[in-house]
């Protein structure tokens, strides 16, 4: 009876020492109890999807931005999507989160879920700045006179601003149109050498 009782002591003595040390190690970490998120990003109608054009940091220093994702369907960006991805945060060593949402602050983005992998990492979804608000890439630009030129649509655009330029230095008066086709007095200069042309 001896030996058995040494035995379970000893089995009994195993298991708490190894389970105390998970247990110490997160009662060591300290609590990241809020998550404050700026982004900044270059997204055109009808570009392509690229996370590459999305840029997201982090106020803090106790945790930094992993995975982000694109939840969209389509490949390019329509006018009318509103873009929606997800981040994901891993804390940093001696770190964990404990957050609620009211304490998720997004610049850049509405906060919509999050999810909790484990401990030391979240998963959040956020949308970003409607589509309808952005404004096409001008393409395309041609003469179409000696005095004129045109232009593809650029989706969105409420008008147009022209320069011209002459040995690569600006010319003449920033002109606003709302037409495809803009047509300029020449007074101070002989051509222009190149058009400029951004919709807004």
């Amino acid at each position: 009876m001896k030996k058995i009782t040494k035995i379970m002591v000893f089995l009994l003595s195993f298991v708490v020492t190894a389970t105390a040390v998970p247990l110490q190690t997160f009662a060591a970490s300290k609590k990241i109890t809020a998550i404050n998120l700026e982004i900044e990003n270059n997204l055109e109608v009808g570009g392509e999807y690229s996370t590459d054009d999305i840029e997201i940091t982090t106020k803090k220093a106790n945790y930094y931005v992993g995975e982000v994702e694109i939840l969209n369907e389509g490949g390019r960006w329509k006018s009318t999507d509103t873009p929606k991805i997800t981040v994901t945060l891993n804390a940093e060593d001696g770190y964990y989160f404990s957050v609620v949402k009211d304490n998720v602050k997004i610049k850049g983005g509405t906060y919509v879920s999050g999810k909790k992998v484990d401990s030391y990492t979240l998963v959040l979804t956020i949308t970003l700045e409607s589509m309808q608000e952005r404004v096409g890439e001008v393409k395309d630009v041609w003469w179409t006179s000696q005095t004129g030129a045109g232009w593809f649509e650029a989706e969105n655009a409420g008008y147009y601003e022209v320069r011209l330029y002459r040995n690569d230095k600006a010319v003449g008066e920033l002109q606003k149109v709302t037409d495809q086709y803009a047509i300029t007095k020449f007074e101070e200069f002989f051509l222009p050498q190149a058009w400029q042309v951004d919709g807004y």
